[in-house]
């Protein structure tokens, strides 16, 4: 007999009840609201900084905060399965974020237009 609402992923049941915990889903909420507190602080002034040195505090909390998001992903993948992730809309979501993300924090391609899944991150409070 399948049961639809069993997980198939490969946690042990201690994870699979740490995902579903409201500490959790808080947790990852608040860091949400770290996120777009601390998007919300970036200035730039042109007169005191050029654009070439662009790598400042807030590259490296985004670069940190990324991180963790996508260990958030990969845990929610290891305890669903992959299957199990992609059947909620807002897993989906959320993995197109990690990877526009960690596009945006490489060097390179960091505050292009790649800066708009930096952006869209904060929807995901709403969403989630």
């Amino acid at each position: 007999m399948v049961d639809d609402n069993k997980t198939n992923g490969f946690a042990p049941p201690i994870f699979q009840h740490v995902l579903r915990s409201n500490y959790f889903h808080t947790f990852f909420h608040v860091l949400v609201l770290v996120d777009a507190s601390i998007a919300a602080s970036l200035e730039f002034d042109h007169h005191l900084k050029l654009p070439q040195n662009k790598y400042d505090n807030i590259y490296y909390a985004e670069v940190v905060l990324t991180v963790i998001f996508a260990l958030e992903a990969l845990f929610k993948i290891w305890c669903l399965g992959f299957r199990g992730y992609l059947k909620r809309s807002l897993h989906v979501f959320e993995l197109v974020l990690v990877f526009g993300t960690s596009l945006h924090i490489i060097p390179v391609l960091y505050r292009t237009p790649f800066t708009c899944f930096q952006d869209v991150r904060e929807v995901r409070q709403r969403c989630g």
